[in-house]
């Protein structure tokens, strides 16, 4: 949340253009949203008062997601300041004029 105000603080308006910082901002709502909903799946599980094989495998399944999607959104952060943004709008824009 504190990335996302600081960015809107620098960008302001101009943060409608930049459809490549929406994209990481919304992958990192979507993992945080999936990772909420799978920690509530995994609190169930474990308020169960017996814990079969299949409960063992969906909690190590649970953890596994919510480790890669944890990672996925310290990627999209990180990439939210530093991100090869630049040259990747300029190659889009090569392209376009090309035709």
């Amino acid at each position: 949340a504190r990335r996302v105000v600081g960015l809107l603080g620098t960008h302001r308006e101009n943060i409608l253009d930049m459809q490549l910082l929406q994209q990481r901002i919304a992958s990192c709502a979507c993992d945080l949203t999936a990772m909420a909903a799978v920690i509530s799946k995994l609190d169930a599980l474990l308020r169960q008062p017996d814990h079969s094989a299949q409960t063992r495998r969906d909690l190590m399944v649970g953890k596994s997601f919510c480790r890669h999607a944890a990672q996925r959104v310290e990627r999209n952060l990180h990439e939210m300041l530093i991100n090869d943004d630049r040259q990747t709008l300029e190659l889009a824009q090569a392209l376009l004029d090309e035709k």
